[in-house]
């Protein structure tokens, strides 16, 4: 997936809460429980192995986001 294709840049979490509500809902909560915000990585790569803390959401088809 070419950089000009994507809706939402590495790190714009904010971008993807605003765009999809049920993103939105579920960071909040993690934070509120965990004390911590994910980042949004993007399309899953493998540089991801190398995030630390790896507390990531990645776009798998969107509306679909996945967390790890």
């Amino acid at each position: 997936m070419a950089d000009e294709e994507l809706k939402f840049q590495r790190g714009d979490l904010a971008g993807v809460m605003a765009a999809h509500s049920h993103v939105g809902d579920w960071v909040r909560d993690f934070e509120k429980r965990y004390g911590s915000r994910p980042i949004y990585y993007g399309p899953l790569d493998r540089g991801a192995r190398k995030q630390r803390p790896l507390n990531l959401i990645y776009i798998t088809k969107e509306p679909v986001f996945v967390h790890i």
